[in-house]
């Protein structure tokens, strides 16, 4: 459920009552029952400066985009607004006429949509998305898109409106504009396995003209991603988030020196074996001819068998085995308990810290038996959100310091 309204912000009026000054922007309401009053508000569009107030939930409006118009909020809709000649004869101020009615018939919105173009062109990621999508058509749905999804800031305006009011509309032949609002085309094109492969072959190849190392070392991110979408029932994963829910993991390939995206999948958030892990690795790795090193999982994969599975990948494998780093879960069969205990005099000892990211970390590394397996083990302390921690604690229980 959703309804609209209409914000208007530091209104100010004559003795008489006419408008001197104010905006307006166009609210709307989602019904959300988590939120405070269960509604949840979001700006979907500037209305720019009230000219006149019909009602509070109608008015006419000098848009920074759409230029003088008249939004109803009961109808959600926008209309034409008063000719020049009625505007002259109501209002009677020359400087206010020439700023509802500028010389310029045409109100294009240039510079952004002009800049994100030219970059797409100038870097050679223009090219990248033509080789992956050689049909016109899609091209062009793509850089709607695209250039839509990077521009829109959040707003609510629908991709149709949004190429409508920009001068990418004159770069758009082969679509009718109309068929953005809902493409269903372009993201049936989009989401098929075949766009995905065809994207990253041509992205490996235009990074690799720029670095010929890349992809040679690649490791694999899992992440879940708690979503309100209809995922399967039996997709219930509790790693990474407060409590069991249904999730969905994202799986994704980064090049180690870079930190660029190679690959992405999305599995199930229950599926935390080693053999899909494996079954995506080997794929990409002999798709887009790349080599992966390792992987960085959450404790949720960690398991007597992900360890098992990897020792013995070390003895049936004549190539370099694979690593992985998992977060050490707190339950039985690891030696959390023990490493904490054997560490913890050190923490403090300047010898033992390092900065990364402008934070300064306590980092051992030591190696111990798992389930019979040797595991390097690395113990690290974040001293500065260790020290926030600890500052909010005292703060908020007083009455223990």
């Amino acid at each position: 459920f959703c309804m609209a309204f209409i914000r208007i912000q530091k209104l100010k009026k004559d003795e008489s009552g006419k408008i001197l000054s104010g905006s307006a922007s166009i609210i709307d309401v989602n019904y959300d029952p988590k939120a405070k009053y269960h509604a949840q508000q979001r700006v979907r569009e500037k209305l720019g400066k009230v000219i006149e107030l019909y009602s509070k939930r109608c008015g006419l409006f000098q848009s920074p985009t759409r230029g003088l118009v008249i939004y109803d909020a009961d109808t959600d809709r926008f209309s034409s607004p008063l000719t020049r000649e009625a505007a002259e004869e109501q209002f009677n101020d020359e400087k206010l006429i020439e700023q509802i009615f500028p010389s310029a018939d045409v109100h294009t919105v240039f510079g952004d949509g002009y800049l994100v173009a030219e970059v797409l062109k100038s870097s050679g990621l223009w090219d990248v998305i033509c080789t992956a999508f050689p049909e016109k058509v899609t091209q062009e749905r793509l850089f709607c898109h695209l250039i839509y999804g990077i521009l829109r800031d959040g707003s609510r305006i629908s991709c149709e409106d949004f190429i409508a009011k920009s001068f990418l509309f004159y770069c758009v032949q082969d679509i009718p504009l109309s068929s953005l609002k809902s493409d269903t085309r372009y993201f049936s094109a989009m989401g098929e396995d075949s766009a995905r492969m065809d994207f990253f072959r041509a992205y490996c190849d235009y990074m690799r003209k720029q670095n010929p190392s890349f992809g040679k070392g690649c490791f694999v991110d899992s992440t879940p991603l708690p979503n309100k979408i209809d995922s399967p029932f039996n997709a219930l994963c509790s790693h990474g988030v407060a409590s069991t829910s249904i999730q969905m993991r994202l799986v994704m390939v980064l090049d180690e020196e870079t930190l660029q995206p190679i690959w992405y999948d999305v599995i199930p958030g229950n599926i935390l074996d080693i053999s899909t892990l494996k079954t995506i690795s080997k794929d990409v790795e002999v798709s887009l001819g790349i080599t992966i090193n390792g992987y960085t999982l959450d404790a949720g994969y960690a398991s007597k068998e992900l360890i098992m599975a990897f020792e013995l990948q070390k003895e049936q494998e004549p190539i370099p085995e694979k690593k992985y780093l998992v977060r050490m879960p707190s339950k039985r069969g690891y030696p959390y308990r023990e490493l904490y205990q054997e560490f913890k005099e050190q923490f403090n000892q300047a010898k033992y810290s390092f900065v990364r990211g402008g934070h300064i970390y306590f980092g051992r590394a030591v190696t111990k038996m798992i389930f019979g397996t040797p595991v390097r083990c690395y113990v690290y302390v974040d001293k500065y959100n260790a020290l926030k921690g600890h500052t909010s604690y005292m703060m908020e229980h007083p009455e223990e310091y």
